[in-house]
């Protein structure tokens, strides 16, 4: 599943909180670009497949206590995970000046 397809099925409470998303290098995954806090949330790719309910809780709990710092969701052992992007090593795929005003 394409990662626009995915967003597109997320529930509409969830979408009316994103206000742009885009795509990871190499099709890793996607960005979602949220108001308010966190401003700024990565997406497996993995989790594209999985059950879209589950991904979209895990992310209604990140917006109901947003962190300061920016987010991978990913999969492990089959269950979503959070955690910062920077543990990952994602920081150095994020492109702060393509972030929205």
């Amino acid at each position: 599943m394409s990662y626009g397809e995915f967003v597109k099925d997320l529930p509409l409470t969830l979408r009316r909180h994103i206000i742009a998303y885009d795509n990871l290098p190499h099709h890793q995954g996607c960005i979602l670009y949220f108001r308010g806090g966190p401003r700024r949330v990565e997406l497996d790719a993995r989790v594209f497949d999985c059950d879209h309910s589950t991904v979209a809780d895990a992310l209604h709990e990140v917006l109901e206590r947003p962190p300061n710092e920016k987010l991978w969701v990913t999969l492990e052992a089959g269950s979503v995970v959070i955690k910062p992007a920077e543990a990952q090593g994602r920081a150095s795929n994020l492109h702060e000046d393509a972030l929205p005003a």
